[in-house]
């Protein structure tokens, strides 16, 4: 009777343990969340996320510092001229904690895009769209200009995969699968495996 008692306290525990154990954080809804609230208006999504990310993130006028943790810093700085080539301006949207990157929205006179920056090493990763992570958040895929995958390993990040043919759909159906289809076949839906990152 005993042993029945403990299997029966023991085992939920183990589960609800291993459950919140491997779970991982859902980083798309996280950045999905933070855009459609506040309409993708980047300056009040900045000044939310600064109070939040104090003193490791901070903006002093024009000038967007992050604090890595190798003790040096980082700076990108806004040139706000519309009209010229030299427009550059930089937002801090998000710090992805369970992957140390800080996500950051750029603007320039002819593109706009994103920056994956490690929070230790200051590697810089420019991605022409909104990256679309994983469920396990080791690997993520943008689209725009063709489909590109990544993975993350120790903190750095390695172009994995590539199209330049343009597609549409792209998803994750695992860590390990996507499905995507081409525009000029868009009835053609097309499953990519990859192996595993270790």
């Amino acid at each position: 009777m005993k042993k029945i008692i403990l299997l029966c306290v023991v085992l939920p525990l183990f589960a609800l343990f291993a459950i919140l154990f491997y779970q991982k954080e859902n980083l798309n809804a996280a950045i999905a969340t933070l855009l459609t609230t506040h309409n993708s208006n980047f300056d009040t999504i900045e000044a939310i996320q600064l109070q939040k990310e104090s003193p490791t993130v901070t903006r002093y006028r024009h000038t967007l510092t992050l604090q890595l943790k190798n003790g040096h810093s980082l700076s990108l700085i806004n040139r706000i001229r519309p009209r010229s080539r030299s427009h550059q301006k930089f937002n801090f949207v998000l710090y992805l904690k369970s992957i140390r990157f800080f996500l950051i929205h750029y603007d320039f006179q002819k593109t706009s895009g994103w920056l994956l920056i490690h929070d230790t090493t200051g590697q810089i990763t420019n991605l022409p769209d909104l990256p679309q992570f994983s469920q396990d958040n080791q690997r993520f895929l943008t689209q725009k200009n063709g489909l590109k995958i990544f993975h993350i390993k120790k903190g750095k990040v390695t172009q994995e995969w590539a199209t330049t043919i343009p597609v549409q759909n792209a998803q994750w159906l695992s860590p390990t699968k996507v499905t995507y289809t081409s525009i000029s076949e868009p009835k053609k839906q097309i499953n990519l495996r990859l192996g595993r990152v270790y």
